[in-house]
């Protein structure tokens, strides 16, 4: 019998591809953002290259290095992500689930640093 696992697409690799894109766009390489972001080029190639997940911080890192909304860096329907200030144009149900990524994220950050 067959997973749901085993018929999702691989996240790392659809979030990787994104970023990939987005770097080039920017005519960037891997090391520049590397730098930008304070981690290794090897770090920054398993990322885009799928080999790796990314924590929650690391995501919204990124997602805000390139200004660019959550929500479409996770969704595989999502062919590139929308820029942070597109977001005014999208419909209510999206900015309900950014504002809700957004705030997960803040109270995780907030939890982990009442737990060190």
């Amino acid at each position: 019998m067959e997973r749901a696992d085993d018929r999702s697409p691989d996240l790392n690799k659809i979030i990787g591809l994104k970023l990939k894109t987005l770097r080039q766009r920017n005519e960037l390489s891997q090391q520049n953002v590397a730098d930008d972001l304070g981690i290794s080029a090897t770090a920054y190639s398993k990322i885009e290259n799928g080999r790796t997940s990314m924590s929650l911080n690391r995501l919204s890192q990124i997602s805000k290095y390139y200004n660019v909304f959550i929500p479409d860096l996770l969704d595989y329907r999502v062919g590139m992500p929308r820029m942070l200030h597109e977001i005014e144009d999208t419909s209510e149900y999206d900015q309900r689930i950014g504002r809700y990524l957004e705030k997960f994220l803040t109270d995780l950050q907030e939890s982990y640093k009442r737990g060190k």
